[in-house]
């Protein structure tokens, strides 16, 4: 009986050892999902006088594309921000504001928008960056955004 009960115990501690040497992913919490691309980073970083020292928007398409990226208007991404169909963030003149995104995984440009009075009226208000998994400094001026 004792012998019996020492191959049931045996067994299961071999499987465990076996996955976890194999490097299962159940016992690894850094994989991606299937579905998504690496995670990027956005640090942005808002001067004291934007939007007339008033808070604004700034959206992000997770999957945008180069020709619904040109057909955008500030009413449509507007519109899909109220919808909660994009990723919005309220933002603060003279504030840093830090962001993690994590794109799909057939991903290939994110749309970052600003829905800041100055910025539409100078048409600086859309931006398309690649998906690279690299870290963005967005620097926000009144009347332009720097990209490093």
């Amino acid at each position: 009986m004792k012998d019996r009960s020492i191959k049931f115990i045996k067994l299961p501690v071999l499987a465990c050892s076996i996955a976890l040497l194999s490097g299962c992913s159940i016992f690894s919490s850094d994989k991606i999902p299937d579905n998504k691309a690496p995670e990027q980073t956005m640090t942005i970083s808002v001067g004291k006088n934007v939007n007339s020292g008033h808070s604004f928007y700034v959206v992000i398409n997770i999957n945008d594309d180069v020709k619904n990226y040109m057909a955008e208007t500030k009413d449509n991404i507007y519109q899909q921000m109220l919808d909660q169909k994009l990723l919005s963030y309220q933002v603060f003149p003279g504030q840093e504001k830090k962001i993690t995104i994590s794109p799909e995984q057939n991903s290939k440009y994110l749309g970052v928008y600003f829905l800041d009075k100055e910025l539409i009226d100078a048409e600086r208000w859309s931006y398309l960056l690649p998906v690279s998994g690299k870290s963005h400094i967005l620097n926000v001026t009144a009347s332009s955004v720097d990209i490093n």
